[in-house]
This record gives C-alpha cells, structure tokens and sequence, in this order.
C-alpha cells in the first residue's frame, strides 16, 4: 500500500502542471490534446481518491477495530463508489484515446469533427455499471464499505478488460497500417521497421496495454514471486499518470517549443525592464548630481559677492 500512495503522489504531482500546460496554450487547443486533458484529469481524479481512500479508510481499518469500514456508513460507501468510477473513467478514456487514434491513422489523418462522443464515452458510460455495481452490492454485499472482493466485481471488471482488449486490436491494427504504408514508399530497410514499431511503443501506456500482462492475480505461489508481481502492479498502477505526462506533454515537441518561447519572451522582458529601471535610475542620479551642483555653484555666487 505503502507503494501504492508514493507511485500515485509522484503521478499526482506530474499530472498538475501537465494539465495547467493544456489549458494555458491556446495552441493546444485540438482534438488530440482534448483526449489528452480529460485522460490526464480522470487519471488524477483517480489518484486522488485512491490515495485519500487507501491512506484513510484502509489505514484506519488496521489501526482501529471499530474503523470507517467496519462502521460501513453512506460516506464511505459513496466515497468508494466514485473512486470505482473514476477508475473505470479512466479506462473509456484510454479507449477513446485507442479510438481516437486508429480512426485517425486509418483516415489518412483527417481529423475527428465533433468529441462530444468521447465526452459521453469517457463520462457518461462508466455510470452505468458502476450504478449496477452499488446496486448490487448494496442488496448482496453491504459490508465493509463494498471493499471486500467478490464476483460483484466483474461487473466493473468486463468493461475494463473489454476496453484493454479493443485497445490492443487498434495498436496491432495502426502498426499493420504503419508497416504497410512503409512497405508502399519502397522502403525495405529493418531499421526503418523497428523504429516504425518502438515509435507506437509509447501508446502502450496512453492504451493502458500494460495491464493486460498484468491482469491475472497471483494468488498461490512462492512468496517472494507473489511480492515482487504485486510491487510491479501497484507501481505501474500509481506510475501511469506520471507516465503518459511525461511522454505526452513534457516530451512532447509542441509543448516544449511553447515553453521554451515562453521562456524567451519573460525573459526578454525581463531583460527591457531591468534595462529601463537601470537606465531611469542613472538618468535619476545624474539628475540630482546636476542639481546638487547647480546649488553648490549658486551659494559659491552668493559668498562671492557678499565678499
């Protein structure tokens, strides 16, 4: 667990400017970015509520024997509720990233006309099982605030699984294309191939790809293999916002060239203002000495001629 809340911090932590970057630039301001903001929102949205879910409620609950949990009150409940929303929101939003992508590969590059059907995919499907789910739980499992696993779970489980599993025929499917418009412009060369085939690599995590190697749950076995798969899922898990903000915003060639011209304009600022502070400082400065010694020479006039 202990993991589990570093991996989501440092993901929580990457994923705020990231977003603060989209909404800033204008420039930005296209469909690809716009699957980008809300995957980047749901993906922290979901940070927060695991993090303060895990760190409160299941603490608690080895801490004190009359916990939250065991106390299974409507907060709870619902608190728990929205985290499993916000997780299987995630999810449709790697799909609609996954669709988004292939559509656009697929299409030569014509771009999406309209997103509000990504907007209904992404937030308004994941309600309906998460509904069912708090339904069902509430007639057949009301305890422990709905925490306990059971096969309740697959209601939410199936459209993950079922998004992961699309998204993995769209990333097969861009690199056929890839490969194939590669084979039409005459190029053979194996280099040209791989590079084609690690350049999609980095849509493995925007895809959420990564937890289909992790989807089964090692339950029997030797200790230390059962210690180190659940290491490597919780820290994957925590890390994946961390990670596509890395790869999709501050890596990425646009962003830095809006930062970096960003930069050079405050800085050229900057450098004007600091020009003319300094400049009317001098200008004050020789204006004093000027006056200073207008008087020094009047009172030396004055005793002059008194004399």
């Amino acid at each position: 667990m202990k993991t589990h809340l570093i991996t989501f911090g440092i993901s929580i932590v990457l994923l705020i400017p990231a977003l603060i970057i989209f909404f800033y630039y204008r420039q930005l301001k296209v469909h690809r970015v716009f699957m980008h903001k809300n995957l980047f929102i749901s993906l922290l949205l979901t940070g927060v509520f695991v993090t303060v879910f895990e760190g409160y409620f299941i603490l608690d609950s080895f801490n004190n024997y009359n916990s939250v949990l065991e106390e299974n009150g409507p907060g709870c409940k619902l608190f728990y509720t929205i985290t499993k929303y916000m997780r299987l929101s995630t999810y449709m939003w790697m799909f609609c990233e996954g669709f988004y992508l292939h559509k656009l590969i697929a299409a030569a590059f014509a771009e999406q006309k309209g997103v509000l059907i990504f907007c209904a995919i992404g937030w308004g499907v994941p309600f309906i099982p998460v509904t069912i789910w708090a339904i069902t739980r509430q007639l057949m499992a009301d305890e422990l605030c709905w925490t306990v696993p059971g096969y309740y779970e697959w209601i939410i489980y199936v459209p993950m699984l079922a998004a992961l599993v699309v998204n993995f025929c769209f990333l097969a499917h861009i690199i056929q294309i890839i490969i194939t418009k590669l084979r039409s412009t005459n190029t053979n060369e194996p280099a040209q191939f791989r590079r084609a085939v690690r350049a999609t690599m980095v849509l493995i995590p925007l895809f959420g790809l990564h937890f289909l190697f992790l989807a089964y749950n090692h339950k029997k076995g030797d200790c230390h293999v059962i210690l180190i798969f659940n290491l490597i899922v919780y820290s994957l898990d925590g890390l994946q916002g961390g990670i596509v903000a890395l790869l999709f915003c501050y890596l990425n060639n646009e962003v830095l060239y809006l930062l970096k011209r960003s930069y050079n304009r405050k800085k050229m600022v900057h450098d004007i203002t600091s020009h003319m502070s300094s400049r009317k400082t001098r200008e004050s400065r020789t204006s004093v000495s000027t006056n200073m010694e207008s008087l020094a020479n009047d009172a030396l006039a004055r005793g002059l001629k008194k004399k």
